[in-house]
C-alpha cells in the first residue's frame, strides 16, 4: 500500500495544539500535547487537499477537537456526532471560545450508528472516523452506513486487531524465543493483520474514551478490533479504494514515546476514496 508522510512542523518547532491548549482540559482522553500534535499532522495536515472546502462529518467527535482542526484547515462545515452530552457541550464551548461562526458547525448528541442511519446521502464530502471503530461491536454496519452517505473520501484512525486484540496462547513467550521464534511470530502477526478479521474484546463503559451501550447496564460491553485486512475488505465492498496509509514508522516524531501504538503498528491512520 502506498504510504505518505510530511513534516508540517511550524518554524518554531511547535504544533497545532500548542496554540489551542484548552483541548488538553476539555477531555480526559488522549490529552497529551505531543500525541495530539503528531496526530494532527497525520489526520489533518496530510489530508488538507480533501478537507479544504468540504462538508465534513466527524463520527464520535468527542470534545470537538478534530472538527475544530478541520474547520481551521479550511472545511466549509463540520457536523459532529457524540453520545456523551457533556462532551457535546464542551464542543460548543470550544467553538465559541475560538469564535467559530455558529453556521459552520453542528453537534448531534446520540449513538453513532443510529444517528448516522437518519442522515441523508450526499450531505458530506469527507467523513472522519477517528478512534472509534474499535469501540463498537457493529463495525460492518457502521462502515456500510458511512459509505451509504456517499462521501468522496473517508479518513480512518483506528487501533487494529493484530496485534492489539490478539489473544496470545499460554506458550507465546516460549514460542517466540530465539531468532527463528521471533521471525515466526513477526510473520504470523503480519499474515493475520492482512486477513479480514474482527477480534472481539470488551470496553469498560464508565471510562470516557470507551464504548457506551444504552441497551444494557453491564459496565463491560463487547467491541471489535478490525484488522487492516478487515478495514480494506469492508470499505472495498462498499465502493471505496485507493487506500493510503500515513507512514508512522518513517515519521520524524519529536517525541515518539506517546505514539508507541502507531510506531509499532498497533494503530493506523488511513484514507480511502470512492471508486468512480
Amino acid at each position: 500500500m502506498p504510504t505518505v508522510q510530511k513534516d508540517n512542523r511550524a518554524a518554531d518547532g511547535g504544533g497545532f495544539f500548542d496554540l489551542y491548549p484548552q483541548f488538553l482540559e476539555t477531555s480526559q482522553t488522549g490529552a497529551d500535547r505531543d500525541r495530539l500534535n503528531e496526530r494532527h499532522r497525520a489526520i489533518i495536515d496530510d489530508n488538507r487537499d480533501i478537507i479544504q472546502g468540504s462538508r465534513l462529518l466527524d463520527i464520535a467527535s468527542h470534545d470537538g477537537r478534530w472538527s475544530f482542526a478541520a474547520l481551521t484547515a479550511g472545511a466549509r462545515h463540520c457536523t459532529g456526532i457524540e453520545i456523551r452530552p457533556y462532551l457535546v457541550r464542551n464542543s460548543v464551548v470550544n467553538m465559541q471560545t475560538q469564535q467559530i461562526a455558529d453556521e459552520r458547525y453542528t453537534f448531534l448528541c446520540g449513538d453513532a450508528l443510529s444517528t448516522i442511519s437518519t442522515l441523508e446521502a450526499g450531505q458530506y464530502d469527507v467523513i472522519m472516523c477517528l478512534g472509534y471503530l474499535y469501540h463498537t461491536a457493529h463495525i460492518p454496519l457502521l462502515i456500510q452506513e458511512i459509505c451509504r452517505l456517499k462521501p468522496a473520501h473517508v479518513i480512518v484512525d483506528s487501533q487494529v486487531g493484530v496485534p492489539v486484540g490478539f489473544h496470545e496462547p499460554p506458550d507465546w513467550l516460549e514460542l517466540s524465543k530465539g531468532i527463528y521464534g521471533k521471525f515466526f511470530m513477526e510473520q504470523l502477526t503480519r499474515f493475520l493483520s492482512e486477513q479480514p478479521l474482527i477480534l472481539l474484546h470488551e470496553d469498560e463503559t464508565q471510562r470516557e474514551g470507551m464504548s457506551v451501550d444504552t441497551s444494557t447496564s453491564d459496565p463491560w460491553v463487547p467491541v471489535g478490533y478490525p484488522t487492516k485486512g478487515a478495514l480494506e475488505f469492508l470499505l472495498g465492498k462498499a465502493g471505496y479504494g485507493a487506500f493510503r496509509y500515513y507512514d508512522w514508522f518513517g515519521a520524524d516524531l519529536a517525541n515518539p514515546v506517546p505514539l508507541f501504538d502507531y510506531r509499532n503498528g498497533y494503530r493506523v491512520t488511513m484514507r480511502c476514496t470512492a471508486k468512480t
